[in-house]
């Protein structure tokens, strides 16, 4: 069986302040280019399931040849 391609999950629980848009916008822009990678147009970050145990901001940032997807709770 052949595989193409790398998926990496983190766990940045305990990491620096990411729970505000402002701030979850700074962190993808850094991580682009951290990661060489090119964007292509801006982040989609949105505030989902207010008032729900899972509310909080996701994310989606198209780079070159895959993206860059988040949930990331309160």
């Amino acid at each position: 069986m052949a595989y193409w391609g790398y998926h990496l999950m983190l766990d940045c629980s305990g990491c620096e302040r990411i729970d505000s848009k402002d701030n979850i916008y700074n962190f993808v822009k850094e991580l682009v280019k951290r990661i060489d990678m090119t964007a292509h147009g801006e982040p989609i970050i949105e505030f989902l399931l207010p008032g729900d145990p899972k509310q909080g901001y996701s994310l989606l940032q198209l780079i070159t040849t895959s993206n860059i997807s988040a949930h990331l709770w309160n």
